[in-house]
């Protein structure tokens, strides 16, 4: 863990501040054997609408609707990309929600925006461009998720000014008109555009779909061993970093993962801002939960990363890694890994670092990862089958305590490693 670039007195201070790490630590029961699912969260009014059109379009009572899931969304237009061919609709960026519901078996998805004032339903079209399933697939590998959790927002004809389809690449772009679409997909509450010719065959990203990108989402302000106030400065696209009251130049992250983790805090968790003798968090948040304490230095030790991310520094290990687990073995000769950070993130990969799945953890595990982190040191923890084509797993703790872990202590650790991975897989 490259610890140089926590700044790590100004991060424990801050840390501490929000999270009373002064205090003893409460011991938390082990071993853990269960990973409760995450408490339901109040939905907001614009899904309730939605829950309300549906059911009165199909006769039912809107508790015979179940709401599903509600994605943050950014429509392309005041008529939430789904207006007629004849319909005026304002230009301009509208935010709101991706609504699913279940009735009577079926999914139905509806478009809203904020306030539930504009509610459409989006319906199935079965004749799809073989180009927005290029589009969308070409956005799941380059995220590395489930091309169904990528929903299309709005798909447009375009004739592209060149081979190119009007995005500038290195290299010679023929000067012909190329015809194709303009896709807008959405995950994890943020919008993609991509360029794609007619048949999908040459499909470009364009980049995210922003009204505000240059507007701060997080301002993390802190005090540096020699007394000065230092701040970092995170977007949409990208982190600064700076004295505080300035305005720090910010550089873009170096691939789409922070952008899809941003939009997934600030999808989850409503505005908020914590004040402290040594530093502060302010936090644009678009959800409806209050984010814990737990969560708040979550977000303090993910911001950091974006910081370290953008500064060219090493990051071999990965910094803020807490939990390495690896399990080989099996008939098949399986190699999974999953990897747990600070953040709150957990990731599944194969151990040739496929991506295979991703979560922000609820807050009890966050609970416990910081109560492992807190008190524990380093340790490598190994287990076996010990069966024939069984499986071998090995977890790489890296705790900041100075207790050694016991043994209920490392089981806990690789049945949570265990359930994780077989939650982010299934």
């Amino acid at each position: 863990m490259n610890k140089s670039a926590y700044r790590p007195l100004t991060f424990l201070c801050l840390a501490g501040m929000l999270l009373a790490a002064c205090r003893p630590a409460i011991p938390t029961p082990l071993p853990l054997t269960s990973i409760p699912e995450p408490t339901a969260v109040d939905f907001p009014q614009a899904a309730l609408v939605a829950q309300s059109v549906l059911a009165e379009k199909l006769g039912l009572a809107t508790e015979n609707i179940t709401i599903q899931k509600v994605a943050p969304a950014l429509w392309p237009d005041s008529c939430l990309g789904l207006g007629a061919a004849d319909e005026l609709c304002a230009q301009v960026l509208t935010s709101g929600y991706l609504v699913t519901l279940l009735a009577d078996g079926q999914t139905f998805e509806y478009r809203t925006d904020l306030e539930g004032q504009a509610v459409r339903a989006v319906t199935t079209d079965n004749e799809t461009p073989p180009a927005v399933s290029a589009a969308r697939q070409a956005l799941a590998d380059l995220l590395s998720v489930n091309p169904a959790s990528i929903s299309v927002i709005n798909v447009k004809p375009v004739d592209w000014p060149d081979s190119c389809l009007g995005v500038a690449i290195p290299g010679a772009c023929a000067q012909v008109i190329t015809p194709g679409y303009r896709v807008i997909l959405i995950v994890s509450g943020q919008s993609y555009e991509f360029h794609t010719n007619q048949d999908g065959t040459q499909v470009i990203p364009a980049g995210r779909v922003t009204g505000q990108s240059e507007q701060p989402i997080i301002t993390l302000t802190s005090t540096n061993a020699q007394g000065v106030c230092e701040q970092v400065v995170v977007t949409s696209t990208g982190t600064g970093t700076g004295p505080c009251g300035s305005a720090p130049e910010l550089k873009s992250f170096p691939g789409m993962q922070r952008s899809v983790e941003l939009g997934i805090w600030q999808a989850r968790y409503a505005a908020f801002e914590v004040v402290g003798k040594d530093g502060s968090l302010t936090f644009d948040g678009r959800g409806a939960q209050t984010a814990k304490l737990e969560e708040q230095r979550a977000m303090i030790a993910w911001t950091r990363l974006t910081e370290l991310d953008v500064s060219g520094l090493p990051n071999d290990p990965p910094a803020g890694l807490l939990i390495d687990w690896r399990r080989t073995g099996g008939i098949a000769g399986l190699c999974n890994r999953l990897m747990v950070f600070e953040s709150g993130f957990a990731y599944a990969r194969s151990c040739t670092d496929t991506a295979l799945g991703q979560t922000l953890l609820p807050v009890e595990q966050l609970k416990l990862l910081y109560n492992w982190r807190d008190n524990l040191a380093p340790a490598l923890v190994t287990a076996s089958d010990n069966v024939t084509d069984g499986f071998n797993y090995e977890l790489l703790f890296n705790g900041a305590g100075s207790q050694a872990p016991d043994s209920n202590t490392k089981q806990a650790m690789l049945v949570l490693a265990a359930q994780l991975y077989a939650l982010l897989v299934q």
